[in-house]
C-alpha cells in the first residue's frame, strides 16, 4: 500500500526515477481498486454509479501516466516511450539503471531500507562486516574470517603474526563468554589459521 501512496503523493511528477516495485505495486493497487469502486458503485446505486468508478479513473490517470515515465527514466529511457505498446511494457519489466543516470540517483540505493539482522549477525557483527568495517580493513591490516586477504596489505610477517594472534585471541574471548559454543570455535579458529 505505501507504494500505492507514494505515487499519488508524486501525483504529476514527471520527474526522477520509480523503482520496478513501485510502478508494479501502484498498477496492482490501482487495478484493485478500480474493480472495488466499480463494483461497489455499481451494487450501491446501479447503472448511475458508474460515474463515481469513472471520477476514480479521472483522479490517477496523473498519477499513472508520472510513475509510467518516472519508471522509464529508471531504466535510461525518455519518458515518452510509454506512448508504444509493446516496448513499453517490456521496459518496465526491466530492472533499473545501474548508478545515477540522467534523471536522478537510483532509488534502488536512494531509498534502500536497513536490513533486518539476524541473531547470528547481532551475536556475531564481526562475521558480518558493513562497508565501513571493510574500508578500515583495507586501511588498518587486521585478519577476521570474512577478510579477503588479497585485498588486505600485509606489510610484514610481523604484522601478520600480530593480527593472527589477535584473531585467535577474538575468538577465544567470544568462548569465553559464551557467545559461541565448542564446535563453532574450532571452525572459527580454523579458519582464521587457514586464512592467515
Amino acid at each position: 500500500m505505501e507504494w500505492y501512496l507514494s505515487a499519488l503523493k508524486k501525483y504529476a511528477e514527471f520527474n526522477g526515477r520509480s523503482r520496478r516495485t513501485e510502478f508494479w505495486m501502484f498498477q496492482l493497487i490501482n487495478l484493485l481498486v478500480s474493480f472495488v469502486v466499480g463494483f461497489l458503485s455499481g451494487v450501491l446505486f446501479g447503472e448511475s454509479g458508474l460515474i463515481l468508478a469513472n471520477l476514480y479513473s479521472l483522479a490517477v490517470l496523473l498519477p499513472t501516466i508520472a510513475v509510467g515515465v518516472r519508471r522509464m527514466h529508471d531504466t535510461g529511457r525518455s519518458g515518452w516511450w510509454i506512448l508504444l505498446p509493446i516496448a513499453n511494457i517490456v521496459f518496465w519489466a526491466e530492472d533499473s539503471q545501474l548508478g545515477d543516470n540522467k534523471y536522478g540517483p537510483n532509488p534502488k540505493v536512494v531509498a534502500s531500507a536497513p536490513v533486518e539482522t539476524s541473531s547470528l549477525q547481532r551475536t556475531h557483527p564481526h562475521l558480518f562486516p558493513t562497508v565501513s568495517s571493510v574500508v578500515a580493513s583495507v586501511q588498518e591490516p587486521m585478519l577476521s574470517p570474512t577478510t579477503n586477504l588479497t585485498a588486505v596489505p600485509i606489510l610484514s610477517s610481523q604484522t601478520a603474526k600480530s593480527s593472527l594472534e589477535i584473531e585467535l585471541e577474538k575468538a577465544a574471548k567470544l568462548l569465553e563468554d559464551q557467545l559461541i559454543d565448542e564446535e563453532e570455535y574450532r571452525t572459527l579458529k580454523k579458519k582464521i589459521i587457514e586464512r592467515s
